[in-house]
């Protein structure tokens, strides 16, 4: 038959030993009975205790897990926002050049028989018109528009007159 003490612990072992062992006078079965309840006592604290450090290490390594993908996701959105960041930075930079002329197109643009496309700068839209402008009435359209005002007054009086005298013809024909 086995001894159930071969399984025991050492402490509740040695009490179950001690409760049935007389020592001397000066240490009465009575007494060893309360040696061996308290050994008791002291594994099962012990026992409890245990116990208690099982659940929060368990807590804890759930703790750190959760903190690690707190972590992971938070780093993660940073890198987003960094990435986010440097795409409105460029866009800031795309959306204002220095030079007005290089501003893109925000849609198609048609000019005589040809068509500009989105995103095509400025500039080139200008010149395509002052190409057509110098194609169409033979003046630079540079010079036209920098006339002064009184060039340009000067001009409107050459037409008018040319048009009140062609007028004056019409009627005493």
């Amino acid at each position: 038959m086995t001894d159930k003490t071969d399984t025991q612990p050492e402490a509740l072992r040695l009490a179950t030993h001690l409760e049935g062992f007389f020592i001397s006078e000066e240490v009465t079965a009575h007494m060893a009975r309360k040696i061996a309840a308290e050994l008791r006592r002291l594994y099962d604290e012990c026992a409890k205790a245990q116990a208690q450090h099982d659940r929060d290490s368990r807590e804890l390594r759930s703790l750190c897990k959760a903190r690690d993908t707190a972590r992971r996701e938070r780093d993660a959105a940073k890198a987003e926002n960094a990435a986010q960041a440097q795409q409105i930075a460029q866009l800031g930079a795309d959306a204002a050049p220095a030079d007005p002329m290089d501003w893109r197109l925000p849609c198609d643009v048609t000019v005589g028989h040809g068509t500009m496309g989105k995103g095509v700068p400025l500039r080139t839209l200008v010149m395509r018109m002052k190409v057509l402008y110098e194609l169409a009435t033979g003046h630079n359209a540079d010079e036209v528009a920098n006339r002064t005002p009184e060039q340009n007054a000067a001009l409107a009086n050459v037409f008018r007159a040319a048009a009140s005298g062609a007028d004056q013809g019409d009627d005493h024909g």
